[in-house]
């Protein structure tokens, strides 16, 4: 036999001692790319977390604000609603008038 196990099982060693350091080096190198990346997104992140408190403040004070604006939006919105059913029927019964003076 040319090889003994001792000598494959020392060039398997070394093999995969070889494997992981370049594994290592790789993924040192992708660490490198990424961080910059990953810490510019969590900058980001912070920056609209810790804006989401002020907009959520004036949210709740324009919430506040609006809330009796809407009972009177409502009825604004009952009364034009009348007033169109109104001019309809203005309009119908002119068309009635008019069609009868031709006739």
């Amino acid at each position: 036999m040319l090889l003994s196990q001792q000598v494959i099982a020392g060039i398997l060693f070394i093999a995969g001692l070889a494997f992981s350091i370049r594994s290592y080096l790789y993924f040192t190198e992708e660490a490198s790319v990424l961080k910059p990346k990953i810490t510019k997104a969590d900058n980001d992140l912070a920056y609209i977390r810790d804006g989401m408190a002020d907009q959520k403040d004036q949210v709740e004070s324009l919430t506040k604000e609006i809330a009796p604006l809407a009972t009177q939006e409502a009825a604004m919105q009952k009364h034009l609603n009348l007033l169109k059913q109104n001019k309809i029927e203005d309009e119908q019964t002119s068309n009635k008038r008019k069609k009868r003076t031709f006739d």
